[in-house]
């Protein structure tokens, strides 16, 4: 029992300095790893969801952010910063779908440009 409550917290640890030092998808994926890890020794501990639903945010993860935030509030109802974050990724979701939608319908009504390249293999001036 001992061992697993240190491992636990190097996990969580780890995490805290690794969310400082992000700056790109391959680290926040590595803090959502660490807080995975974390959480296999400890499954509902609501600090390590919060943080890999931060981390699951920044990768644009917004369901799988969306459940541990659930989670955390169904255990603790009154945890505020989960209940604001949820609302984030709630709204940053909605922002992004419908960001999507109107692309797809750009594309699928012959509204978009025809003209632009496909894949990037536009007139390159030659071989």
């Amino acid at each position: 029992r001992e061992v697993a409550d240190v491992k636990f917290a190097f996990h969580l640890n780890k995490v805290a300095c690794l969310q400082k030092l992000a700056s790109g998808p391959d680290d926040w994926r590595t803090v959502a790893n660490e807080c995975s890890a974390a959480l296999e020794i400890k499954s509902a501990h609501a600090k390590a969801l919060y943080r890999r639903a931060n981390a699951l945010m920044q990768l644009r993860e917004w369901d799988e952010a969306r459940r541990d935030l659930q989670r955390i509030l169904a255990d603790d109802p009154g945890f505020a910063k989960a209940k604001a974050r949820l609302v984030q990724v709630i709204e940053c979701q909605r922002a992004e779908d419908q960001k999507s939608k109107g692309v797809y319908s750009k594309m699928f009504s012959g509204k978009g440009n025809t003209d632009a390249p496909v894949l990037g293999l536009g007139d390159s001036g030659g071989k």
